[in-house]
């Protein structure tokens, strides 16, 4: 994967198991992993654990029938 090293956030969505959020989380300062999957971001929080990733958050959702912004509280957060 290649990032700019200026690149402070990086947003997946549909991030799954994580394969592109974590080594990005490696490099930026901020990763979010959005995920319509429940299970999908269930599995990332316990790898997010494991691993002691502070700068991942995780968010389950539908961001295609949302019309709000998803970074509020409505969502479920990890």
């Amino acid at each position: 994967m290649e990032i700019n090293e200026s690149v402070n956030s990086y947003l997946d969505i549909g991030c799954g198991y994580g394969t592109f959020l974590f080594p990005a989380a490696e490099i930026v300062g901020n990763a979010v992993g959005f995920d319509i999957d429940e299970n999908m971001i269930k599995y990332c929080s316990q790898l997010k654990l494991n691993l002691k990733k502070d700068n991942i958050r995780l968010i389950t959702g539908n961001i295609s029938s949302e019309k709000k912004s998803f970074f509020q509280d409505e969502y479920k957060s990890y």
